[in-house]
């Protein structure tokens, strides 16, 4: 059953509403003032709120203040009831989040019309929410079927060389089994971060407001420092490849969420190292431009993959599956994600024809 939650200190008006919503089929709960309301939409979790906006000890926007910084309760659709019925007041409630705006004396008609609205609007964003997260935990357990495949089966067939050729096996030998079985354990520990970042991007514990909370001042270069050094765990391919400076200003200092941003330009200058020319560098400049950070990554060479960087950064469908491309949809796809959320941007400068190049842009104020 439907559960709202009334709070409204008048008593008459209280009940009223009480009445009508137990008529039509709902469980109607009421609340005399603000902080009893605010406890109860903690407690039961309604599946809707219609709150009058003047009440002593604690009015309504000071309630939905309280239930906006939420986790379990912001959510909720939430109607301010009011006989304030100035557009600077309306306007001000949905600026904090309100669904909708009830003037008394209303209706019963216009009661229930605001409720069935909202109740339907909420369940259409609820089961699109649901339907992309199935969506991508399939995305997950195929992009984890695929990629860990192939490094598993490289680090089975060397144990077993190891183990039956020990005695016979030359140095360098060994060290060449050794480096494939390392470089397919930091492949699989790479993925096993993405998964992470992905399951804590989609469900939301990384978000804006985690950005913007979590965030620390450090240099240019201290940021590129640790990047550099991620991205080599992260490549596949060519993890020793050369990387060059080209930077205006080392020692910018930028705010950030210092490990989701690092992760973010790692994942860039990895899959830089990985399709650029085998005698060509990867290329990191810096400049300043107006009040934002630009941060540009060239490689140089022909198994670049530009269209396919292109397909995954304006989310169209393309081939993620082949040697060429391997982690490279859901690496950029992250990169782009955790970029956007400091209030920047990544884009492919598709001017540049003799590799690839990755902008990014971060506000110097983030």
């Amino acid at each position: 059953m439907t559960r709202i939650l009334v709070i409204d200190d008048e008593a008459p008006l209280r009940e009223e509403i009480l009445d009508i919503l137990s008529f039509e089929g709902f469980e109607a709960v009421g609340a005399t003032n603000g902080r009893e309301g605010l406890d109860l939409a903690k407690s039961l979790q309604p599946d809707l709120i219609i709150c009058d906006v003047m009440m002593p000890e604690m009015d309504g926007y000071a309630v939905l203040k309280a239930l906006q910084v939420d986790d379990g309760s912001h959510p909720i659709p939430f109607i301010f009831s009011t006989a304030k019925s100035d557009n600077r007041d309306v306007r001000f409630g949905m600026a904090l989040g309100a669904d909708d705006y009830l003037t008394k004396p209303f209706t019963h008609e216009e009661l229930l019309s605001a409720i069935h609205v909202r109740l339907e609007r909420h369940s259409r964003i609820i089961n699109f929410t649901r339907q992309e997260l199935h969506v991508g935990n399939e995305k997950l357990i195929r992009t984890l079927a695929h990629e860990v495949k192939n490094p598993l089966t490289a680090m089975k067939l060397s144990t077993a060389l190891i183990e039956s050729q020990f005695l016979h096996t030359l140095p360098a030998e060994m060290q060449d089994m050794m480096s494939v079985y390392r470089t397919g354990n930091n492949r699989i520990i790479h993925l096993l971060q993405q998964i992470v970042f992905q399951a804590r991007l989609e469900s939301g514990s990384i978000d804006a407001r985690f950005v913007a909370h979590n965030q620390c001042v450090t240099s240019l270069w201290a940021l590129l420092t640790g990047v550099v050094n991620l991205s080599r765990n992260f490549a596949y391919e060519r993890p020793q490849g050369e990387i060059m400076f080209d930077l205006d200003d080392q020692e910018m200092q930028i705010t950030c969420n210092l490990d989701t941003l690092r992760h973010a330009l790692a994942e860039i200058v990895s899959n830089a190292l990985d399709f650029s020319s085998s005698d060509q560098p990867v290329v990191i400049s810096q400049i300043k431009q107006d009040d934002n950070l630009v941060i540009t990554i060239r490689n140089y060479g022909t198994l670049t993959e530009a269209q396919t960087i292109k397909n995954i950064l304006h989310n169209r469908p393309t081939k993620r599956d082949t040697a060429k491309s391997k982690g490279l949809g859901l690496g950029l796809t992250l990169a782009q994600h955790i970029i956007t959320l400091h209030n920047g941007s990544l884009q492919l400068d598709e001017t540049f024809t003799d590799g690839t190049t990755l902008v990014v842009h971060l506000p110097l104020n983030a």
